[in-house]
């Protein structure tokens, strides 16, 4: 066995459903922006708290909307190379009345479950977990995050979006050409062309 498949078995034995699934039930309820607002703002408070009990740095990416500002959490596991980041990412809002535990409670849960088990080990690359707010609304969060970035000049050298992860159903459709088994029983990988490389790893 190789170095790198004894840090992957190592990473993945630490998993835990039960550290995943109580995310997720702090997390379920309405988080949008309008009769959510409180909700979201304390689903924030939740993930920043937990960044900081898994000992990475948070920064507090804030811009306005309509006069109101809201906020991205962005922590960071520093790599051993410069030579660009690999985001992993989920958005924590939720449309109206929808308590959110699918779209995207599951794909927040999933990035602090990431966070967590990844947070004691090194990589050659800056590990950057980002929840987004307000994706729901034309994506307002993440836009002001890819702005700053550019305006830094930070180089992204990947991006894995955690979205709906916790979705299953008897039946399953897909976009015109993504391929899908007809049970909604998987997860699914999806990637654009400029991405094939990160899909098939």
């Amino acid at each position: 066995m190789s170095g790198i498949d004894a840090v992957i078995g190592e990473v993945a034995r630490a998993v835990s459903e039960n550290g995943a699934r109580e995310h997720l039930e702090r997390l379920v309820g309405p988080r949008d922006p309008f009769d959510g607002h409180a909700r979201m703002e304390a689903a924030a408070d939740y993930i920043a708290a937990a960044f900081q009990r898994f000992g990475l740095p948070v920064v507090e990416d804030k811009f306005r909307v309509e006069g109101r500002w809201y906020r991205n959490l962005v922590a960071s596991l520093p790599g051993g190379s410069s030579d660009g980041q690999v985001l992993v990412i989920a958005h924590y809002d939720t449309v109206p009345d929808c308590p959110g535990a699918d779209d995207n409670a599951s794909g927040v849960a999933g990035l602090l479950e990431a966070a967590g088990t990844l947070a004691g080990h090194r990589f050659h690359k800056t590990l950057v977990f980002v929840a987004f707010a307000l994706e729901e609304y034309g994506y307002p969060g993440s836009l002001h995050y890819v702005d700053e970035a550019r305006a830094r000049r930070t180089a992204i050298a990947g991006v894995f979006d955690l979205e709906m992860i916790g979705y299953t159903s008897p039946m399953q459709t897909a976009p015109p050409g993504v391929p899908a088994p007809p049970v909604g029983n998987f997860i699914g990988v999806v990637g654009n062309r400029r991405s094939e490389r990160l899909v098939s790893l």
